[in-house]
């Protein structure tokens, strides 16, 4: 199960956000049906953090965005991974929910709380996965929720997506007056 969660600032400083859900992000394929690397013609791959405290699904995720032409780092721990991001700031960041100390709900908070990853999108890769819990998450700002286990080439889909989302800066809005001359 998966479930879009977008939540981006228009104005970048996390205030006003505003839910836009789908259910699937579309695009990504190329003529012979198969998925187009996630930086397309860009010379730069996406940097991408993987945050969960399972070595075998980090190394799943992180061997199916570097197939998909992304540069991964991949941390078993939130605080490590936050300071991490604060060094170098990712394009997407794919993290569990449920990880001892520092869950994925406290790496999310922190995220949104500075400014310079307060729009950074996070995808929540999680066995929870109930009505109530997908909702946690959505409310807490996660832009994508997966269930585990999980479609490794779903992920890059949605990662993919949200690259391409953070790479087009939302229009000014215009005045319904202004829209209609």
């Amino acid at each position: 199960m998966s479930v879009c969660l977008d939540w981006r600032s228009r104005e970048g400083n996390g205030f006003g956000r505003r839910p836009l859900s789908r259910v699937w992000p579309g695009g990504g394929a190329n003529r012979d049906g198969g998925l187009e690397p996630i930086g397309g013609n860009s010379m730069s791959k996406p940097f991408v953090m993987v945050i969960d405290d399972d070595d075998d699904l980090r190394f799943v995720v992180r061997m199916s965005l570097d197939l998909d032409g992304c540069e991964v780092e991949d941390f078993a721990d939130g605080r490590k991974a936050l300071a991490r991001a604060l060094e170098r700031l990712p394009d997407v960041i794919v993290c569990d929910i449920m990880m001892p100390e520092f869950d994925g709900f406290h790496v999310l908070e922190a995220l949104r709380k500075h400014e310079k990853t307060a729009d950074v999108p996070l995808v929540f890769l999680t066995a929870k996965g109930s009505d109530g819990e997908i909702w946690d998450g959505w409310r807490a700002g996660a832009d994508y929720y997966l269930t585990k286990p999980f479609d490794p080439e779903e992920l890059v889909r949605f990662v993919k997506h949200l690259k391409k989302e953070t790479d087009v800066p939302y229009p000014e809005e215009k005045s319904l007056s202004e829209n209609l001359s």
